[in-house]
């Protein structure tokens, strides 16, 4: 069945396809009409008042003429035969709208088109076979592909016009600028831009910023080559500074210039952006653009799992997350900790995370209830876990609380403020959520224990909701008025006249004249060593050691401090304290270890004394001998060591060393366990260079100093510390403030076969007198002796040609200089 002329945009596309070949009008001919023209193109038209020209139409069937309202063409229509054809084309004319909002009619662009002669629409069709298996092909969704035969014939026409003004049916190349404020939507033309990748805003589709010398244009939509859409930005593996030209139209988004559905056409790959690691606080503050940053926070909420909208929230602040690339197939739940590399967008003003990448996924398992909390191994994996909150009055700044439910109870050691919270920050946490006794929280850590004792470590807040009403509030807890010296169980006791001993970086020790107790506060106290107050608290006892949270303080005065006698304890008895209850006040001396720990290593002991929560620096007293007063206790049996709460300390003074008066100064090299060799441990500031400069060395006993000056070098692995001449005939070192030189020992590298005359080396004494060596033959040794009283010395590498030496050109490699002086 055959259909003149029924589906005109169909006609149009199939003729362009068909050529004036008669190789293809064969093949037609067999399913349909046969249309030819009498020539393939006309000659180039006038730009105005151009004149007719016609060709010979032949066909054996209908035909119709589809060609550019610029051109008439006559007849448009004609059917068996040959028909003469008449081509006229219109003055070639644009109206342009001037600066000052006149408009005129000017010369338009050079344009060239085709004039399609179309015959009958043939539904016929022939399977396609492109790959010649002899078998149909399919296209991607599985459907078989079919040739469509429409019968046809082009001919090429074209007009002159304004050489500065472009052909439309040509891409044109232009800048930024151009494109933005020149360009108008809908202006006919296809343009081409090439720019640096700055900022993305979608890379499913491809939405993005690129910028030129001239400014910055928006990219939405990249289609590949053959305009598919959602394929390319990936195919290309594109990101920020890769540079790329595309070709599209001049379009527009509420009067913003764009271009949309671009083609690609090409890019370079550009450097990779640095990436910021930022807070997400500090993430939410930077400005809008391309930058990459890195964030990391818990997932507070999921809006659409599919595209990945979401928030996410560390210790400062949350931000929301406008699609994260590939989420749907990351598994990511509420509760999971995500870094993401994400651009800082924004939307109506309000900033988000943009073209966002998982970087990292941390799982976080919810647990239904305490007891199967405590039921789980130790591991470094996260858990989130819900419970009433208990305790928050005596949490201090680490926020070591508890959390509850109908099941059981579990310790948390410090919770932090969010995801990567900072230490000692729990009061502001609770001043700014609300948080109370009583109310549900909701938090995420790690399943960790102490002392085998289990706990909730790592732990951060995540959520809670206040209780509201409830139960009557619990009756106030029972107290006892006693002595620390009278308590031996945990509960709340009222201590009269205790009297603050020592102060800490955390705390205070409190001494009522029979016992101690420690009051933890998690930073530096008010209180200063002499203030006598009555404490009302809960006491606990934390490593044996009595420590309690004062809720009533008063009874404020200011006594003179005085100490029980300090007993002065030796190894032995520091191994049998590691089981007493209470604390002593002792008097120890031992060699102190300052590093990261600070710990007194006292001879006779199998344990270590630990000084903890000093107010000072020991850092000067490391390695060295002292002896502290302080209150002993907190006892680790494990770990063998012993809590010691310093006072005060002095230096043990050590022996004075008998007055040295003669020295021997080594210059030298020695060889590390890796086999190379490098200065003498007493030698400071030597360079591996030729260059005139400065450096010292001590003498052997570590006492005294001296400076030299000269062209000194050495190399790793090789023996040699100085080279005198190395190419450089004068090559000098010298030194004084010796006191009185008595002897000056050269030794040179090498083996009997490298002996040197000493010619081959000068010294001279302060007063620059020549000293002549011991040595008169070749020898591996040149020594000096100083005859004056003379504090300093030269010594100079010759280039001695009269020296009759067959290695005279050679340089001298010194292995080691010992110097002997008096003082």
């Amino acid at each position: 069945m055959k259909k003149i002329f029924s589906i005109f945009g169909a006609l149009l596309v199939g003729a362009m396809m068909f050529s004036c070949n008669t190789d293809t009008m064969d093949e037609v001919i067999k399913f349909g009409t046969e249309i030819t023209a009498s020539v393939e193109a006309l000659a180039e038209f006038a730009s105005e008042n151009a004149e007719a020209q016609t060709l010979e139409v032949t066909a054996n069937g209908e035909w119709m003429v589809v060609a550019p309202a610029w051109l008439e063409v006559t007849p448009t229509m004609g059917g068996e035969g040959t028909t003469t054809v008449t081509v006229k084309a219109r003055d070639n004319k644009e109206k342009v709208k001037k600066d000052d909002g006149e408009i005129v009619e000017e010369l338009g662009p050079k344009r060239s088109a085709v004039i399609q002669f179309a015959g009958e629409q043939d539904y016929d069709k022939l399977p396609v076979d492109k790959d010649g298996d002899g078998e149909q092909d399919v296209d991607e969704k599985g459907n078989l592909v079919w040739q469509y035969l429409d019968a046809g014939c082009e001919v090429k026409v074209s007009q002159d016009g304004d050489p500065n003004k472009w052909d439309p049916a040509v891409p044109r190349p232009v800048t930024m600028q151009y494109f933005n404020e020149v360009a108008t939507a809908g202006d006919g033309f296809t343009y081409i831009l090439t720019g640096k990748i700055t900022e993305v805003a979608n890379t499913l589709y491809g939405n993005f910023y690129f910028e030129d010398k001239t400014g910055t244009a928006y990219v939405y939509g990249l289609l590949t080559p053959d305009g598919k859409e959602k394929e390319q930005w990936a195919a290309a593996g594109l990101k920020v500074n890769d540079v790329i030209t595309v070709k599209g139209a001049r379009g527009e988004y509420y009067g913003e210039p764009q271009m949309s559905k671009a083609i690609y056409v090409s890019h370079e790959v550009g450097e990779a952006s640095p990436i910021v690691d930022a807070t997400i606080a500090e993430f939410l503050a930077a400005e809008k653009g391309g930058t990459q940053y890195r964030i990391a926070g818990v997932v507070s909420k999921i809006d659409d799992a599919t595209s990945g909208k979401i928030y996410i929230k560390d210790a400062t602040a949350e931000v929301y997350v406008y699609k994260v690339n590939g989420f749907a197939d990351a598994g990511v739940e509420v509760g999971d900790i995500v870094t993401l590399i994400s651009n800082r967008g924004e939307y109506n003003g309000n900033a988000q995370a943009a073209n966002s990448e998982i970087e990292k996924k941390i799982d976080v398992t919810a647990v239904a209830s305490v007891t199967d909390f405590l039921a789980l191994e130790e591991s470094g994996d996260y858990y989130m876990l819900s419970g009433t909150v208990s305790g928050i009055a005596g949490a201090g700044e680490y926020g070591n609380i508890y959390l509850n439910d109908e099941t059981s109870s579990i310790y948390v050691y410090g919770l932090l403020s969010g995801y990567k919270g900072a230490k000692q920050q729990f009061p502001a946490l609770v001043e700014a959520t609300g948080l109370k006794d009583g109310d549900t929280l909701t938090i995420i850590g790690k399943r960790t224990s102490y002392n085998d004792t289990p706990q909730v470590g790592s732990a951060f807040y995540f959520s809670h909701e206040a209780v509201e009403g409830g139960d009557e509030p619990e009756p106030e807890p029972e107290i006892t008025t006693s002595t620390f010296g009278a308590i031996t169980a945990e509960g709340t006791y009222k201590v009269e006249n205790a009297v603050v001993v020592n102060v800490t970086l955390k705390g205070y020790l409190l001494y009522d004249g029979t016992g101690y107790a420690y009051v933890y506060v998690g930073s530096k106290t008010d209180y200063a060593v002499g203030t006598k107050m009555t404490v009302t608290g809960a006491v606990t006892y934390y490593y044996k050691m009595m420590q309690i949270a004062p809720t009533i303080v008063e009874d404020v005065t200011t006594v003179e401090v005085t100490h029980p006698e300090a007993e002065e304890i030796n190894g032995a008895a520091i191994d049998a304290y590691m089981s007493a209850p209470t604390y002593k006040y002792v008097k120890v001396t031992g060699k102190l270890s300052v590093d990261s720990f600070t710990n007194l290593i006292v001879e006779g002991t199998t344990n270590t004394v630990s000084v903890s929560y000093f107010d000072g620096d020991l850092s000067a007293l490391n390695e060295k001998d002292v002896t502290l007063y302080g209150y002993l206790g907190g006892s680790n049996t494990s770990k063998g060591y012993a809590t010691m709460y310093l006072v005060s300390y002095e230096e043990v003074a050590a022996d004075e060393p008998s007055e040295v008066t003669a020295y021997t100064m080594t210059l030298g090299v020695t060889a590390g366990e890796d086999g190379k060799f490098a200065p003498n441990s007493n030698i400071s500031g030597l360079a591996k260079s030729f260059k005139e400069h400065t450096w010292t060395a001590t003498d052997d006993s570590g006492k005294d100093t001296i400076t030299f000056t000269g062209d000194v070098y050495y190399r790793d692995g090789d023996a040699s510390v100085w080279y005198f001449n190395k190419k450089n005939p004068g090559t000098t070192v010298s030194a004084e403030g010796f006191g009185k030189l008595k002897k000056i020992t050269i030794t040179l590298l090498g083996e009997e076969k490298d002996r040197r005359l000493p010619a081959l080396l000068e010294c001279k004494d302060k007063e620059g007198n020549v000293v002549a060596s011991n040595e008169t033959e070749k020898s591996l040794t040149m020594t000096y002796e100083f005859a004056n009283a003379t504090d300093g010395f030269t010594l100079t590498g010759k280039n001695d040609q009269d020296a009759e030496d067959s290695n005279y050109q050679k340089d001298l490699k010194v292995t080691s200089v010992v110097i002997e002086y008096e003082k």
